[in-house]
């Protein structure tokens, strides 16, 4: 039986480790913290029912869907409330709900009139006939106009990658928005085209103790006494027959080795005796993001908090990047008569702000929550966890970055890399890469 070690127990690491273990192989997994699931850990205090890093799963696929069922998750997934379907942007001081259809565009306080004639004319943009990489905002500036980039999609980027649209690729960061001009020749003609198919829109869930469940049900899954905690690997040695990984209380004998941490972590790793010198890598930026969950009751909050939250553009010149309504997504988030918001302070637009001390956070984000939801009074509940290194930055040139990752890849066979720094930062698309790179071992060595 070949024995596979993995370097990370966050969600692509324990997702490797889990669809390894069911293919016969022995593994062993290590992870420098003292918890595992990354970002994605959830508890309740007080009443309330904690995220510390994401608060959704967008499920979008029926692979990550068919892992769900078993794992014997499926009877705990809860769907959110009908309420979400409603989402808020900040404009001029208040919240005005996102259009979600044409009709709804059409008579949006959202956009001036002249967006809405400019998204309207895009299908007669050609497409760009320049190779040159583009950002999101030249990308969404040059079909969809300054508006809808100013008040939808600086949002956006906002609130899924914590990032700025100036600087992310749209190539790398939203490859299916970029295939769509490719492939149609107008976003909309492929927004159509996608909706005549027939696919089964995506639903986001969440499960019924938060999305924490999910590591836990890979790592009883895994067995505990297979993962060992607080133990940080400092090297990797190619040999003829075997591969031995070394922590700095004993060394281990392997076949395979997963690499499942960051970017930073892969470029301080020793491989034979050195470092991997690819200055590119180094530059893969992490934003700091804070995670600020709020408790209040439910009469000091004026605003009828009945939607998914709101996110805010940097034209509004605000200190959080927005809030998520979440006792009004999920039951059983909040005490009774009490809600609770989660709260997004930092990332790429704002990084002097993501790890502010708590009192100095809180000051900032209640003088906007305040000015948004009109709120009375003082939080009752706080309780922040702060991300120093959170979701990294697909930026222009990104594609370079990702050729390394191949590259060392041949450099070094027998070692694979996977996590959200890959082909996607969202949950299901770090399952998805994790689950790839599996069935390719299991190929390979079958």
């Amino acid at each position: 039986m070949q024995k596979i070690a993995i370097i990370g127990a966050g969600i692509a690491g324990l997702t490797a480790a889990c669809l390894l273990k069911r293919q016969g192989f022995e593994v062993v997994v290590f992870e420098q913290n003292n918890h595992i699931g990354g970002v994605m850990q959830s508890h309740r205090e007080d009443g309330y029912l904690i995220e510390k890093g994401p608060n959704t799963i967008l499920e979008n696929s029926p692979e990550v869907s068919d892992f769900f069922e078993t794992l014997q998750l499926r009877e705990r997934k809860v769907a959110p409330d009908n309420c979400a379907k409603i989402r808020y942007i900040a404009c001029r001081g208040r919240l005005i709900p996102l259009p979600m259809s044409p009709p709804l565009f059409l008579k949006s306080e959202l956009f001036p009139l002249r967006a809405k004639l400019r998204l309207l004319c895009e299908p007669l943009i050609p497409p760009r006939k320049s190779s040159r990489e583009e950002s999101i905002a030249q990308f969404v500036k040059r079909r969809l106009g300054t508006e809808i980039l100013n008040y939808a999609i600086n949002p956006f980027v906002a609130g899924t990658y914590a990032g700025v649209p100036e600087k992310l690729s749209i190539k790398h960061a939203f490859p299916k928005l970029y295939a769509l001009e490719k492939e149609h020749n107008s976003i909309i003609r492929g927004q159509i085209h996608m909706k005549k198919s027939g696919k089964k829109p995506p639903h986001i869930i969440s499960f019924r103790d938060g999305l924490g469940e999910f590591p836990q049900a890979m790592a009883k899954e895994i067995s505990p006494q297979n993962i060992h905690l607080n133990t940080k690997i400092e090297s990797i040695d190619f040999r003829d027959d075997s591969i031995v990984i070394k922590s700095q209380k004993q060394q281990y004998k392997v076949s395979k080795v997963i690499y499942a941490g960051t970017v930073h972590g892969l470029c301080h790793l020793q491989i034979n005796g050195s470092q991997i010198n690819k200055p590119q890598l180094d530059k893969v930026y992490y934003p700091p993001v804070s995670v600020m969950c709020l408790g209040f009751k439910r009469q000091q909050v004026k605003h009828s908090l009945n939607g998914f939250g709101f996110l805010i553009p940097a034209r509004e010149k605000a200190r959080i990047l927005g809030a998520l309504f979440s006792s009004s997504l999920f039951k059983d988030r909040a005490p009774k008569d009490h809600v609770l918001l989660t709260v997004f302070v930092g990332g790429a637009r704002q990084p002097e702000y993501g790890l502010l001390p708590q009192q100095q956070m809180i000051d900032y984000a209640m003088t906007d929550l305040r000015k948004y939801l009109h709120i009375n009074g003082d939080p009752g509940f706080v309780h922040l966890t702060q991300w120093e290194k959170s979701i990294p930055q697909y930026e222009l040139g990104y594609g370079e970055c990702k050729k390394t990752f191949g590259e060392i890849e041949k450099d070094y066979p027998g070692l694979h890399l996977i996590g959200n720094y890959r082909e996607g930062v969202s949950i299901t698309d770090t399952i998805r890469f994790a689950q790839k790179t599996v069935r390719g071992i299991a190929k390979v060595t079958t």
